[in-house]
């Protein structure tokens, strides 16, 4: 799996990262802020580089600064996860992974409501309640915000979201079944890789890929 976090509706710069990719490798996740909705994002591009690998399979997870409304595509090698969607469990290479969408903006109020933010970034309680139950029952967890554990490392004065509280939730279960797993996460904009227990954790950083085998 290659993953790709973060680019801020900056379609080139997904072109540049795919240059990246392994001829071999079939699966691409865009771990949100891709950029949906927002008036300069150029979606007749990305929906081209879509067509133009049609052996490859696109998971698009919804960020905070991507408007789930926008997020619509109907190529059979495209699958959106968004806060519409709730989180999806796919199998890919033999593993369940956990897709999860949505996050909280901390800079909403320096942004334009339906220009440069929708209400719709994070999922309902009810989506996060079966996130808590299903994050357990994976093999990886590949989600667009962090537990909140993980904010508090670089942003010790962050306000708790329902996202990252929720996420915090399914960290501490997995802590104490000491399992062993991988989660992936974008949105801090940090790259760093941790280990608790048996959960190793992983954060990409803006404009940053990651290679999962």
């Amino acid at each position: 799996m290659f993953v790709i976090s973060d680019v801020h509706g900056d379609v080139s710069k997904i072109y540049k990262l795919l240059e990246k990719k392994p001829l071999h490798e079939k699966y691409v996740i865009l771990l949100g802020d891709i950029g949906y909705g927002f008036p300069e994002f150029d979606v007749e591009r990305l929906n081209w580089l879509f067509q133009s690998m049609p052996t490859v399979s696109f998971y698009v997870v919804q960020g905070n600064h991507d408007n789930a409304d926008a997020m619509m595509c109907n190529f059979p090698n495209v699958r959106m996860i968004t806060t519409h969607t709730g989180a999806k469990v796919y199998y890919i290479n033999s593993k369940a992974i956990l897709l999860v969408p949505g996050a909280l903006s901390y800079d909403k109020n320096m942004r334009v409501p339906n220009v440069s933010w929708w209400q719709n970034e994070q999922m309902t309680d009810e989506q996060l309640s079966d996130v808590i139950e299903l994050g357990p029952q994976v093999d990886l967890i590949i989600s667009h915000d962090a537990p909140l554990q993980q904010y508090f490392m670089f942003f010790p004065e962050t306000k708790t979201s329902l996202t990252n509280r929720a996420l915090d939730m399914v960290l501490f279960s997995l802590i104490r079944e000491n399992k062993n797993i991988i989660w992936v996460h974008g949105h801090l904009h940090y790259t760093y890789l941790e280990r608790k227990n048996g959960v190793t954790l992983c954060g990409i950083g803006e404009d940053g890929y990651l290679i999962l085998e």
